[in-house]
């Protein structure tokens, strides 16, 4: 697909694409891997920084994300324009998918491997949101370093990181950036 690149690791597939009209964004089928070609599929991820759920559907232009007009806000997204994003969760995974420079931490720390192992699914991914939220690489790699740190002394939590609504804060509401996943159910208001 022109326009279109892909930067695949074995848990963080990272994108860029030049957006279309109405919040579409082209995905290589590459991203797709085993998922059927008709309907939705949720994909999770972080566009421009910000943390996303929304659906891909079968297009005319092939494979799309498809962004609601507070995500494209909150994530920079404009029409015509080339947008890069890390997709970290495909469909229903249980597991959030680790980037792989944080992969790499982990794999170089026992300690912190050991407990990562043993931490909740939603902790995993409030390290990997944290850490994803950095908009500088110099930012990212220190949080990754200092989340080792942290992790080897037994933290099993980003400290003050208030997760998805500290990222959303004064952008858009939550409900207005993630899009249900399937058969997912949502928290009383």
């Amino acid at each position: 697909m022109p326009g279109v690149t892909l930067r695949d690791s074995a848990t963080t597939i990272r994108v860029s694409s030049r957006a279309l009209a109405d919040g579409l964004v082209p995905l290589p089928d590459d991203v797709r891997g085993g998922i059927a070609t008709s309907g939705e599929v949720m994909i999770e991820g972080t566009i421009g920084g910000f943390p996303f759920r929304s659906p891909a559907v079968t297009h005319e232009e092939g494979f799309c994300l498809a962004l609601t007009p507070a995500q494209q806000k909150a994530g920079g997204v404009q029409s015509g324009h080339t947008v890069s994003l890390e997709i970290t969760r495909i469909g229903d995974l249980p597991e959030v998918r680790v980037p792989a420079d944080l992969l790499e931490a982990l794999d170089a720390s026992p300690e912190a491997a050991a407990l990562w192992v043993v931490i909740t699914p939603m902790a995993r991914r409030e390290w990997v949101r944290w850490i994803a939220s950095a908009k500088q690489d110099e930012t990212r790699a220190r949080r990754i370093e200092v989340g080792i740190d942290k992790l080897t002394g037994g933290m099993r939590r980003p400290c003050c990181f208030p997760g998805l609504n500290w990222v959303t804060k004064d952008l858009v509401p939550p409900e207005e950036t993630w899009a249900q996943l399937p058969g997912g159910k949502r928290a009383p208001a």
